[in-house]
């Protein structure tokens, strides 16, 4: 049910001026408005404000427009900028959101973890599976009636 959303998408940081504008029309298609707006609305002509662009999480963190909305951040980079990202967003007191793994080296993790600790923000790591070979193959029985209703799944 999109009817609603727990969030909206404010900001997107990227050094890569294509992967952003990419990222931005991507979110701006009607498909995607309800990232924007925060809600699914079926009114075309609604004005969906594209996303704040920057090239760093510096000037993200700094832009008081950003600031006022509080934003969660969901750090998607190569490993090794786990640590040095998150840890600037949870020094300025927002919520951070990273897929596994939390660091590269067990170092990296207890560092980020004892700077959650001390953070007013919270660290949350997730897991993304719908790729996987193992879910991928449910699916695919799921679909095809071998296998019966799903009642529940976990991982």
């Amino acid at each position: 049910d999109r009817s609603t959303c727990a969030f909206r998408i404010v900001a997107l940081c990227d050094p890569s001026p294509d992967r952003r504008r990419a990222i931005s029309e991507q979110l701006q298609q009607p498909s995607s408005s309800h990232l924007l707006h925060g809600k699914v609305t079926d009114d075309e002509s609604a004005t969906v404000r594209p996303p704040a662009e920057f090239t760093c999480l510096e000037d993200l963190l700094a832009d008081p427009n950003i600031a006022k909305v509080k934003p969660a951040v969901f750090v998607s980079v190569p490993h090794d900028l786990h640590v040095r990202l998150a840890t600037q967003a949870l020094d300025a007191g927002l919520d951070v959101v990273m897929e596994k793994p939390l660091a590269p080296s067990i170092e990296g993790c207890r560092s980020l973890l004892d700077i959650a600790d001390k953070s007013r923000g919270m660290l949350i790591i997730s897991e993304q599976s719908p790729y996987w070979q193992e879910v991928a193959k449910a699916r695919s029985l799921l679909e095809e009636g071998a296998i019966g209703t799903l009642i529940s799944a976990a991982s």
